[in-house]
């Protein structure tokens, strides 16, 4: 147990949903709402500042949030099934005192699959701890240092899809400008050395809240101790002048050159009459590769680029009142996320730190949120992705456990259809309830031409306090 004083609203709970609603009405949200998971203490003021102008619905949503801010001991439990059946549970207390506070939180999973806590598919039953922290928050900076997971801008350079990080995160915060940074440790992909992960970021609110720019710049590094990336371990530091350094500095002495990954995002979101415009793009710059020793490598550069991005639109009470949709269209080269060097690719424990597809995709996805009663939330998703289009011409070390759905010479892009509805019962602050059914249509199934997949998915869950 770790002392903190203040909490963070976790990045998987369905209050982010809530909060990211209330920002598309004009309502509250914390200014910066680019990096989660957002503070509970600037959620709550920032709620109960505008309360007297809010419609019913409005009040019913900020009712919600913060009923599920009361200090409590809490868990879960839900059941899925599509092609493989388990179940997910997970236990957690959270306590505040008069000047500080303590939270921890276990989480398991019973049955075969892929999904974390437990990567292998033979593997039963995972469990792991996914946050313990301590949290020091002041007028102007924060810190945490301990597990959490994080998620920035919308989920192409940190999707809080992998496991949570054991790292150390630090934020300033000033008027229209907020700058974070943050560092952890990666599994190491080979015995020779230590894997790392350094990241930074500007947010910028501009026009009275109404436009957000953010600008992040990331990078796996590569060393014996972490103190032979210093240049990475500076907020204020630019990492592609540490980066052409770090390779070209040992190349002249004749030294094994540093192979860094390195990223740069840029993401934006404006928000006007119950609408949101927004979008994120990812340059993943792949690192100096000899041309002459890999031109297979550039050709596919060339032909597919080591970019990704989304646009999307989000709409509150559109032609429906009561309602709130989104709509994304998102796509990742085959080429990003890669790196010729295996123990760069850009992973943590064999899952993907930026989108969960990984690389080479197309997706649209389509979200419709309808709140029939106080109680009760009723929700639609449809969605269309294309995975696997251009193979890589060298011969690459394929990561474990195919997080990156590449295809080879013979095999087909995957294509998929899916459906889900859901309904969500409301009895807060002490059970809420959830009932998903869906279905699954995919062409070229595990990247075989002509073989077709159909079959049912649903999901029973609840969250309780005690």
């Amino acid at each position: 147990m770790i002392f903190l004083w203040n909490f963070l609203i976790p990045i998987e709970n369905w209050v982010n949903e809530a909060i990211d609603e209330m920002r598309v009405r004009g309502k509250i949200s914390p200014r910066f709402s680019s990096v989660m998971p957002y503070e509970k203490g600037s959620v709550a003021i920032a709620l109960k500042k505008d309360w007297k102008n809010y419609l019913p619905l409005e009040t019913l949503l900020g009712k919600r949030i913060l009923s599920s801010f009361d200090p409590h001991f809490y868990g879960g439990l839900s059941f899925l099934k599509d092609t493989l059946f388990r179940s997910f549970q997970s236990l957690g207390l959270r306590k505040d005192l008069s000047h500080f506070g303590f939270a921890f939180e276990g989480v398991g999973k019973l049955g075969k699959s892929n999904e974390y806590p437990a990567l292998s598919w033979d593997s039963i039953y995972g469990i792991d701890y996914r946050r313990g922290y301590g949290f020091l928050r002041g007028d102007f900076f924060s810190f945490l240092f301990g597990r959490e997971a994080l998620r920035w801008a919308h989920s192409l350079l940190l999707s809080g899809s992998s496991p949570p990080f054991n790292l150390f995160f630090a934020t300033m915060e000033y008027k229209g400008l907020k700058g974070s940074f943050l560092i952890t440790p990666l599994d190491p992909y080979t015995l020779d050395t230590s894997r790392f992960l350094s990241a930074h970021r500007l947010d910028f609110s501009l026009f009275g809240d109404r436009l957000l720019l953010g600008i992040s710049e990331a990078v796996v590094f590569c060393r014996q101790d972490i103190f032979q990336g210093a240049s990475y371990l500076n907020p204020f530091s630019i990492y592609r002048l540490s980066e052409y350094n770090y390779h070209y500095g040992n190349e002249r002495l004749g030294i094994t050159p540093f192979n860094d990954d390195l990223y740069w995002d840029f993401d934006f979101a404006y928000f006007f009459a119950r609408k949101c415009i927004y979008g994120e793009i990812l340059l993943d710059d792949i690192g100096f590769i000899d041309t002459l020793s890999h031109p297979g490598f550039i050709r596919d550069l060339t032909n597919s680029g080591p970019f990704g991005f989304l646009f999307g639109l989000k709409m509150a009470d559109f032609i429906i009142p009561r309602s709130y949709s989104l709509l994304q269209y998102t796509r990742v080269n085959a080429s990003t996320y890669f790196h010729f060097e295996k123990k760069n690719y850009y992973l943590y424990m064999g899952y993907p730190i930026g989108h969960p597809k990984g690389p080479d995709f197309d997706e649209i996805y389509y979200k419709f949120l309808y709140h029939l009663s106080e109680r009760i939330d009723c929700h639609l998703s449809l969605s269309y992705s294309r995975q696997g289009r251009t193979f890589l011409s060298f011969d690459a070390e394929v990561p474990p456990r195919n997080c990156f759905l590449w295809v080879k010479e013979g095999e087909k892009p995957r294509k998929e259809i899916s459906f889900l509805f859901s309904l969500t019962y409301f009895q807060l602050p002490v059970l809420l309830l959830r009932g998903e059914f869906g279905w699954v249509w995919i062409k070229n199934y595990r990247l075989k031409e002509g073989e077709r997949r159909n079959f049912p998915q649903w999901r029973i869950g609840a969250s309780f306090t005690f």
